[in-house]
């Protein structure tokens, strides 16, 4: 067709050039869509994952309660720590309602997808894709990190790596970005606490080449997720640092494992039970190249640094040694391990190459070699935490019906074991102060909730009372399955 001076030319410069999306919101919308289809594959291959029931519930009930309106009751005994975000999180997958579970695990499973976009934008910004996609795979390869961290995970601990390694991903990209960063580790400072560290420590490495106003504005990025948390206590409970000193009295009373001394050992545990020895050589051996080669983002290893001395710190403040805390740190040796696989393609001496190559084929044949086992292991893991999900299913089912619930709204008091009050609080619509924990005994009336000895029995490690001990003070049985029975005396 003849251009006559009055239409655009027909060229690549022309039309679609206008409706082209700025790169920015291109990257987004690309990172999004990537942790969706990582998502939608953990549903297709773990669709029955029970997440952490009890820290969950509680997301979920102080969520609830947020969307009516109310400010959510965190002093309840036994709760969780209230993170400001999961309680967010769990407002979030409370408009669900009877899907909130659902919900919950959807959430969860594409905070693992932002894992796995993080991974794979960190080897994109070093001219390596294939590092993001092992570092990836070595964790997801990783068993006790598929069952702890997405199985029966929290609604914090993904998120929070998540949010952090996309900090690094952005680092990695255009080194000293500051805000962009500081803003990521913020979110993951409102899930975690461990990441104010890293917040802190990189505002001290941006901040000297900052203007004033510059340094001001990202001091203010760096504690604002510590500053929020305190207002959030402090609107909660009166107390600032409610947080810190809730969770040390509930580390000291549950004797969960805690203290300077056993820090040490556990840390150790965390490496060697998760990503196992070939991958700690490797690990280490990529952080010792990388000295030379600088090829990695100046700000790992002093990021790998911090966050093992932060998770000694907890140990030192009294505070538990879960191995869920350390994930950021598994994430960050799975980038050094990658980096030993593959990081000798882009050496341009033969010799130091040949010799890298070698050992890095060496370190890949050896964690290769113990794949199957792991893979075996994450299929028996997928029908325990199938079972377990499918006991949290039967006792919504089972106290479900119009008549049960009339039953436990009129009997009091409602007692079962401390793991089940806030799944029960939350499928019944109460609140979980007016439930009472079975630990002294049967009482002598109101209704009783037990897990069977099966599933969930094992799930909830629930104290099964002999049927003897209701029969002696009259009670009857209410409702009961293959998981749960109802014990009643009105």
């Amino acid at each position: 067709m003849r251009n006559n001076g009055n239409t655009t030319p027909n060229h690549p410069s022309g039309g679609l050039a206008r409706i082209r999306l700025p790169r920015r919101v291109s990257a987004v919308m690309l990172a999004t869509l990537g942790a969706m289809l990582v998502a939608a594959g953990l549903l297709l291959g773990l669709p029955d994952t029970p997440l952490n029931l009890y820290d969950v519930s509680f997301s979920l009930l102080w969520g609830r309660e947020l969307l009516a309106g109310t400010l959510p009751n965190v002093q309840v005994f036994g709760a969780s720590t209230p993170h400001p975000a999961a309680i967010l999180t769990g407002a979030l997958a409370a408009l669900f309602d009877g899907h909130a579970l659902a919900a919950m695990r959807m959430i969860v499973y594409t905070a693992a997808g932002a894992l796995v976009v993080g991974f794979v934008a960190v080897g994109r910004a070093m001219a390596l894709p294939a590092l993001g996609l092992i570092a990836a795979l070595t964790i997801g390869a990783s068993a006790p990190i598929v069952f702890a961290m997405i199985g029966q995970a929290t609604a914090s601990d993904l998120p929070s790596a998540a949010a952090v390694l996309g900090a690094l991903a952005l680092e990695a990209a255009r080194p000293r970005r500051a805000t962009g960063p500081l803003v990521l580790l913020a979110l993951a400072g409102l899930f975690r606490p461990e990441a104010w560290v890293l917040s802190a420590a990189y505002w001290c490495y941006v901040a000297p080449r900052a203007s004033g106003r510059d340094r001001i504005r990202l001091a203010a990025l760096a504690v604002l997720a510590p500053a929020l948390w305190a207002v959030d206590d402090l609107l909660l409970t009166g107390n600032p640092i409610y947080s810190l000193t809730y969770t040390r009295q509930a580390t000291v009373a549950a004797a969960r494992p805690t203290g300077l001394t056993h820090a040490p050992r556990r840390l150790l545990e965390v490496f060697t039970q998760n990503l196992g020895t070939p991958v700690l050589v490797g690990a280490a051996g990529g952080a010792l190249v990388n000295l030379r080669t600088r090829r990695l983002p100046a700000v790992l290893a002093p990021a790998f640094v911090l966050s093992a001395l932060s998770f000694l710190a907890l140990g030192a403040a009294t505070l538990p040694l879960d191995q869920r805390y350390a994930l950021p740190l598994l994430c960050f040796a799975a980038i050094f391990f990658a980096y030993f696989v593959v990081g000798w393609w882009r050496v341009p001496a033969r010799a130091p190459k040949s010799i890298w190559a070698l050992a890095a084929l060496a370190i890949a044949a050896t964690t290769i070699a113990d794949v199957p086992a792991n893979l075996r292991d994450i299929d028996f893991d997928r029908d325990t935490l199938s079972k377990q999900a499918a006991a949290e299913v039967a006792l919504a089912k089972l106290v479900e019906p119009s008549t049960i619930r009339s039953v436990l709204a009129r009997c009091a008091p409602l007692a079962t074991d401390w793991r089940i009050v806030p799944i029960l609080a939350f499928d019944l619509h109460r609140d979980p102060t007016t439930l009472t924990v079975v630990d002294s005994g049967v009482p002598d009336h109101g209704v009783v909730v037990e897990a069977t000895r099966g599933a969930a029995g094992q799930f909830f490690e629930d104290i099964v009372h002999p049927v003897a001990s209701f029969e002696r003070r009259h009670f009857r049985i209410l409702a009961a399955n293959a998981d749960f029975t109802i014990y009643a005396r009105c």
